[in-house]
């Protein structure tokens, strides 16, 4: 990363590849890691959300169990604003078109720490879900009064 002088953030090459851009097979395959990256983040923000809303509107299922699915998909959701973006702003520097970083230089390092924040969120909220089914198979009577 490389910063100028009007504060925006310029990303510099990380694959040796992307310093070539003649190559017909380089191009292809930035666009379909461009595409690949764009329907992810588009399926992941939509299915997120349904997934939020249908337990949200729905009183038979909310239960335990179903929070635990509703913070996952809170935490997925986040990965897809908070990291997918700027992981796409990347990739199309990286194949050589000029895209002007949004934030400001002094976000960096916060990016940075949401980058690695946001998918150790997702690994906890399985962790979670693990105890939650552990308690639930193992001491079945303690866990349905620990429910209610």
């Amino acid at each position: 990363m490389e910063m100028t002088t009007d504060g925006n953030v310029t990303w510099l090459p990380l694959r040796p590849e992307a310093e070539v851009h003649s190559s017909a097979a380089t191009t292809a395959r930035a666009v379909f890691e461009v595409t690949t990256l764009l329907a992810f983040f588009g399926l992941s923000v939509v299915g997120n959300i349904l997934v939020c809303i249908v337990i949200h509107r729905s009183r038979r299922l909310q239960s335990t169990t179903n929070y635990f699915v509703v913070s996952l998909a809170a935490a997925d959701l986040l990965l897809s604003v908070v990291v997918m973006p700027f992981a796409l702003t990347q990739e199309l520097s990286e194949i050589g078109l000029a895209v002007q970083f949004w934030p400001p230089a002094s976000t960096c390092k916060f990016i940075r720490f949401c980058q690695q924040l946001v998918p150790a969120s997702t690994s906890f909220v399985f962790v979670a879900i693990s105890v939650d089914r552990f308690y639930a198979v193992v001491h079945r009577v303690r866990a349905s009064m620990l429910q209610s």
